[in-house]
């Protein structure tokens, strides 16, 4: 019976959140699919504890980075070390539905054109609420995208199969294939608008970006650091400048960078001196700042 199934190596990182990253592998053990691995990528936390792992979850496939190579950095780590024929990138701050992998594959094996395919996503407070069924493409001057179904009720209006312009990070699969032609995420954003360049990347390629509705995933929402952060602020500012520098053309290009540093970022920044979030100005600045010393390519 395994035979019949394309195996699936899952892949995940983990970065100081060893409580997270034991209930992610324990969700995994009750899931249904027959034929998988798990390869957990530890970014150089410090106080991981190897043996624990290996203690409770024996198959797990651990890989120890000597440094923190961030978000895109250590799932490209773990993908070079899989052996699947599809690669299910997973937060390690998600739980998995026990079915959730054989609509994911199924989808896959049925359109080859399907570069990158992401579940239903749920926030795990148990209020059944959508985080992601999907996006909007992301307007080429302001750099803003949006969701869809988030926030809503999960009442089965999302149990669909539609193409979206970009996956989820949290939890989306690719082939080894595509992974090998497209040599894994760009690490130079380290932390966040990773996948979206991707998901960008291989639809330049001619490939096709799926949501599967059928196949649940339950996210607890920026545990890694805090849904907002200095860190968070830093990353999305730099990047969200560099995903626009790196993925829109000609003259738009440059509209989408003066349109992001002069009126938005100014916008957001007079908001957040009114709330007096110090810390955050200065790291969105920083962010700014790190973008334009960028060697960029």
């Amino acid at each position: 019976m395994k035979e019949n199934y394309p195996l699936v190596s899952i892949v995940s990182v983990n970065y100081k959140q060893q409580q997270y990253t034991e209930a992610f592998l324990e969700s995994l053990t009750h899931i249904s699919y027959p034929n998988y691995e798990v390869i957990l990528v530890d970014n150089a936390s410090g106080n991981f504890d190897r043996k624990r792992i290996e203690d409770n979850y024996p198959e797990t496939i651990i890989i120890e980075s000597e440094e923190n190579l961030g978000f895109a950095g250590g799932n490209n780590l773990g993908m070079r070390a899989a052996s699947g024929k599809y690669f299910m990138l997973l937060n390690n701050d998600t739980e998995v539905e026990p079915d959730f992998l054989e609509p994911i594959v199924e989808l896959m094996e049925k359109k080859p054109i399907i570069g990158l395919v992401s579940p239903k996503i749920k926030y795990s407070e148990g209020n059944n609420l959508i985080q992601y069924a999907g996006t909007i493409d992301i307007n080429p001057i302001t750099l803003r995208g949006g969701k869809l179904g988030h926030l809503k009720e999960d009442d089965g209006t999302y149990d669909r199969v539609y193409e979206v312009p970009f996956a989820n990070g949290a939890a989306m699969m690719i082939s080894r294939a595509l992974f090998e032609l497209t040599e894994g995420m760009l690490e130079d954003y380290f932390l966040y608008y990773e996948e979206t360049d991707w998901s960008q990347r291989i639809r330049n390629l001619g490939y096709k970006i799926y949501y599967q509705g059928k196949s649940t995933v339950y996210h607890k929402e920026s545990a890694s650091v805090g849904s907002v952060s200095p860190l968070k602020s830093f990353y999305m500012s730099r990047n969200r400048l560099l995903y626009g520098y790196r993925n829109i053309k000609g003259l738009n290009k440059w509209l989408s960078i003066i349109y992001t540093v002069f009126v938005a970022y100014p916008f957001h920044t007079l908001k957040l001196f009114l709330s007096r979030d110090w810390e955050l100005i200065v790291a969105q600045w920083k962010g700014v700042f790190a973008f334009l010393q960028m060697k960029k390519h």
